[in-house]
């Protein structure tokens, strides 16, 4: 499977698919991956979007604590009429609802993922996705928060 440093994850399905949500993901290569000011002006650039904020983070599926999904969104998608993106509404840690489609990467705080995890399959990015369907985000986002802190501090 291909691995990819950036992936969208549309509001509404763009093909047909046996697995929901991974029908919802297109991967996008982030040519600035890793400059934040610089990811925002690509997403801006090539996806036409009138700016780019932080909408949500989420962690994996398999319980890291290292990095996270971070994700970039249009602030004002709601307001513009966009659909809801029900999969990462679901996951995002602020308990908020996210509209228009969203791009995705890996990033964290401190050590963050390495460079070897700074790229991942649509496949890992759907699994993590569907793992919010029976778990509640700002719950793991809080104990993978705490896993972290107290890893750093010896405890």
């Amino acid at each position: 499977m291909a691995k990819h440093n950036c992936y969208l994850v549309r509001a509404t399905p763009t093909s047909n698919s046996t697995t929901p949500v991974a029908s919802l993901i297109e991967p996008f290569q982030l040519q600035n991956y890793g400059n934040e000011y610089a990811e925002i002006q690509e997403l801006k650039s090539r996806l036409g979007w009138s700016s780019a904020v932080e909408v949500a983070k989420f962690y994996d599926h398999k319980g890291t604590d290292t990095w996270y999904h971070y994700v970039y969104g249009q602030p004002n998608g709601k307001k513009e009429g966009k659909s809801k993106n029900e999969a990462v509404s679901r996951a995002g840690h602020h308990g908020t609802d996210i509209y228009g489609d969203v791009a995705v990467i890996r990033s964290g705080p401190g050590e963050g993922p390495s460079e070897e995890q700074q790229v991942f399959t649509a496949s890992w990015l759907a699994k993590s996705l569907d793992f919010y369907k029976t778990n509640d985000a700002r719950d793991v986002f809080a104990k993978r928060e705490r896993s972290r802190f107290q890893r750093k501090m010896g405890m």
